[in-house]
């Protein structure tokens, strides 16, 4: 059996989408496919797995799988792809989706995809021996927010992947951003759980960063955040936080399943 893919990037944060019609006579797990697919090694590989939906009362709906074949509770990277896949094969440039059981909107103008998310809860300081302050956001998916004075010198493998697992957020673990502050930027790195290593852009991470300096470091509304493969602007509303930045769509192609 032959299944069709579109591979995407965002920011280097890179995606295999599939569209459900491209999956009617697939009989295996959804897990054991992601896992399989986004070995970088020994098949496409990528970050993630999307798999994109019909729906009756939005304009798709998306199922997010890790590379390791874990659920995703939500990945603004990989919706906005799939925001930039629904506008090639639909009229339109605002469009309503649901991840899993949430509602989101994003726009789309060309390869520029924004997504809005409700504004979190307050992120919360939060005190690990060794670290100093950090602080902990939760945009549907925990972000831990650790400053650092540089964050070219950190070591940051093997701290990242402490944090990841702390005993103080339980089985889960958590993602960890560690966020440089320098002349009148912000510079990040994010470990991602699920990945379980450095993506080169986060969207979710970047409203954890957003809301933490903007509550607790006084920073205003638009934020732009540096990755290493790109950067992401928030916009902070009353209610709601929308991110933006680029998308390229990379190529498509099929697999034997």
């Amino acid at each position: 059996m032959k299944i069709t893919f579109t591979k995407y990037s965002a920011n280097g944060n890179d995606f295999i989408l599939i569209d459900e019609k491209d999956l009617l006579d697939f009989r295996g797990c959804l897990h054991e496919l992601a896992k399989k697919i986004c070995n970088r090694r020994f098949h496409v590989g990528a970050d993630g797995l999307l798999v994109k939906y019909q729906s009756n009362d939005v304009d798709f709906s998306l199922e997010i799988y890790n590379s390791d074949g874990s659920i995703a509770e939500m990945c603004g990277n990989g919706s906005r792809c799939a925001l930039l896949h629904h506008s090639h094969h639909n009229f339109g440039k605002i469009f309503k989706f649901r991840v899993w059981e949430n509602e989101y909107s994003g726009k789309v103008n060309q390869n520029h995809v924004s997504i809005q998310f409700p504004r979190p809860e307050m992120p919360k300081k939060c005190k690990i021996p060794n670290y100093g302050d950090t602080f902990l956001a939760y945009p549907n998916v925990r972000h831990l927010i650790v400053p650092v004075a540089s964050i070219d010198e950190i070591d940051f493998e093997s701290k990242a992947r402490i944090l990841r697992h702390h005993k103080i957020f339980g089985n889960e673990g958590t993602n960890v951003n560690f966020v440089e502050f320098k002349n009148g930027r912000i510079k990040a790195r994010v470990f991602e759980r699920g990945i379980e290593g450095e993506t080169l852009c986060c969207t979710s991470g970047s409203v954890a960063i957003g809301v933490t300096v903007a509550e607790f470091f006084g920073w205003k509304s638009p934020i732009t955040i540096e990755f290493p493969g790109g950067e992401l602007e928030i916009k902070i509303k009353k209610d709601t936080i929308s991110v933006s930045g680029l998308i390229q769509k990379i190529f498509q192609g099929e697999f034997d399943e």
